[in-house]
């Protein structure tokens, strides 16, 4: 939702309830939000922020991506693409569309010591805003291709696997690992994945 008074917008993982927003005294107001599949506690979040949307042009109506002020030119050269190509492979690989019925897509201010490359929540993916990079710089590509494609291959994962108890949760966390690493092998070729196989 957006609060109009202090142009904030805030984004948790699920859809939100319209039914059940309320205006509190002053300026504020509460919302509540509706994840419909099994989802467990570690997996919802939520940022709040002056955020910029950005529809997918290719979902505009399932998929959308957030960032800060004065890096949307930034986000369209980064994100948009990458995010493409990422869930264009999870859907020939999974062989379905979505595991979730959104994707928010928010790059914060926040540096990748505190939240590391990525944090993906239900269909909540955050991202630290250091990943952003214009057409001039190179290196920083592969890495914001690594951290989209991990994040999108997680959420695909954890939307169809589910572990049975606490302790077995490194299975889905290293089958969420090695499809990443067969995602990233289609997009940096097969000699990127023999380097990163021998590493």
């Amino acid at each position: 939702g957006c609060n109009s008074e202090t142009h904030a917008l805030e984004m948790t993982a699920g859809d939100q309830n319209t039914r059940a927003t309320r205006i509190l005294a002053g300026p504020r107001k509460c919302f509540t939000y509706i994840i419909d599949t099994p989802t467990h506690a570690s997996e919802i979040a939520f940022t709040a922020g002056p955020y910029i949307p950005l529809a997918d042009p290719e979902t505009p109506i399932t998929v959308t991506h957030f960032c800060l002020e004065g890096r949307a030119k930034e986000l369209v050269h980064t994100a948009i693409p990458v995010f493409a190509q990422a869930r264009l492979f999870c859907y020939e690989y999974f062989n379905m569309v979505l595991p979730v019925s959104s994707f928010k897509q928010v790059f914060t201010g926040i540096s990748d010591a505190c939240v590391g490359p990525h944090c993906a929540a239900g269909g909540l993916l955050m991202y630290s805003g250091s990943l952003l990079h214009d057409a001039r710089c190179i290196d920083e590509g592969f890495e914001a291709r690594k951290a989209i494609t991990s994040a999108i291959v997680s959420c695909y994962i954890g939307g169809l696997i589910r572990p049975r108890a606490p302790e077995d949760a490194w299975f889905v966390s290293g089958l969420a690992t090695h499809v990443s690493a067969l995602a990233l092998a289609s997009i940096f070729g097969k000699n990127w994945y023999r380097i990163h196989i021998m590493n």
